[in-house]
């Protein structure tokens, strides 16, 4: 209705407004833990299973109050409340008197799994601004890695280990693709299945891609055959079955890596 629409428009700014303030307040440092804290804690929730979260909501609140708050807001909002936890990083990490290096063992894993996760939202409508989520989360994680990395952490080098591992895992699992179902007729959970191998393909390869020539060349470059290999066998089954949305939109996003510079 009217009301809630101004309702949203009202939290919306003044989680703008506080946002653009992290960006330049000298004094957070004694908060820091806490706003980490409460990042890690959001993700992690917003990714749930309908299952886990519906037992989550069952369970005693924190005294801390971060868990009540994310569970309410993120009902049919998932979606804004990633975006606004990852854009709160974000100005964290702009802020030239914040370091962020005690912190990024609890926000780079909490990022990549945004990122590969096979579902954010369960909004059916947010099919493109997921995509968006996950651009935003990717250009974080490389310009904390540019900002961070030294020879002494090799931060770089431990990002692209980790989405080559799990690059490996989905190269792996194939089999679905073929077997369990006779007419090779995607099902349901074949369904869910692509759509979560897509997701991860697409969150690893975007980071390799992002991180420059070195990885691109590197990393990126041997994995294509694979990966068009991958595709190729999708279009090859669903080219004789209805047309699935969110798998036309991964795919294209998917083969899109290889035909553009950039955003």
């Amino acid at each position: 209705d009217t009301t809630g629409q101004v309702d949203r428009k009202t939290i919306d700014k003044k989680r703008c407004e506080a946002i653009n303030s992290l960006k330049y307040d000298t004094g957070l440092k004694q908060i820091l833990p806490r706003l980490i804290s409460f990042f890690a804690e959001g993700i992690k929730f917003n990714i749930l299973t309908n299952y886990e979260r519906n037992k989550f909501s069952s369970m005693p609140r924190s005294s801390s109050n971060h868990s009540q708050f994310i569970f309410d807001a993120s009902q049919g909002r998932s979606l804004d409340i990633c975006v606004y936890l990852t854009k709160m990083i974000e100005a964290l990490c702009s802020n030239k008197a914040i370091d962020l290096a005690k912190y990024l063992h609890e926000i780079l894993p909490n990022l990549l799994t945004l990122i590969c996760s096979s579902k954010i939202s369960n909004d059916e409508n947010s099919t493109e601004n997921h995509w968006k989520m996950r651009h935003l989360a990717t250009k974080l994680i490389v310009k904390m890695i540019k900002s961070y990395t030294s020879t002494k952490n090799n931060l770089e080098l431990r990002v692209i280990g980790m989405a080559k591992k799990r690059l490996e895992g989905q190269m792996s699992g194939l089999d679905f693709m073929t077997s369990g179902n006779s007419n090779n007729f995607p099902d349901e959970n074949m369904k869910q299945k692509l759509n979560s191998s897509i997701m991860t393909r697409f969150g690893c390869l975007y980071i390799l891609r992002e991180l420059g020539t070195n990885s691109i060349f590197e990393c990126l470059i041997p994995l294509l055959k694979t990966q068009f290999q991958f595709t190729a066998q999708i279009h090859q089954i669903f080219g004789q079955s209805p047309a699935d949305v969110h798998l036309i939109s991964g795919i294209s996003k998917l083969e899109g890596l290889f035909l553009d510079s950039g955003d």
